[in-house]
């Protein structure tokens, strides 16, 4: 389960890094977020695609000694719970964002997020 749990974690990050690098200012409108420059979502982008290519590359067992290293359950866990309380934060003290889509989906997104964080804490 462990297993799939961080495929699933791979993959979300890896659509995310596509998304964010390849359309940044166009992904930042839709989620209802302010994107005057592709700075930011691009940088997200590109930690989204570390994350990615680090759980591949422990999921395919790329290291000498075979033994499990890179971000693994317990980083996402922490990452997860991370993104939870900036955006619970962001939501409730900070200025409000301009577009109700913005505020749902960054709603949705800590939800979401915090879901998997506990379903992964449940299989350490």
């Amino acid at each position: 389960m462990i297993t799939q749990l961080l495929t699933l974690e791979a993959t979300i990050s890896a659509f995310a890094a596509a998304l964010l690098l390849l359309f940044p200012i166009a992904s930042a409108r839709v989620l209802g977020f302010p994107a005057a420059s592709g700075l930011w979502p691009r940088v997200a982008g590109a930690l989204f695609l570390g994350l990615a290519l680090g759980t591949g590359a422990d999921l395919a067992g790329w290291t000498k000694t075979g033994m499990r290293s890179g971000v693994g359950l317990a980083g996402y866990i922490a990452i997860n719970l991370s993104i939870v309380f900036v955006l619970v934060s962001m939501l409730v003290v900070g200025p409000p964002l301009e577009k109700r889509r913005g505020r749902i989906l960054g709603w949705l997104m800590a939800a979401a997020l915090l879901c998997l964080a506990l379903l992964e804490i449940s299989h350490l």
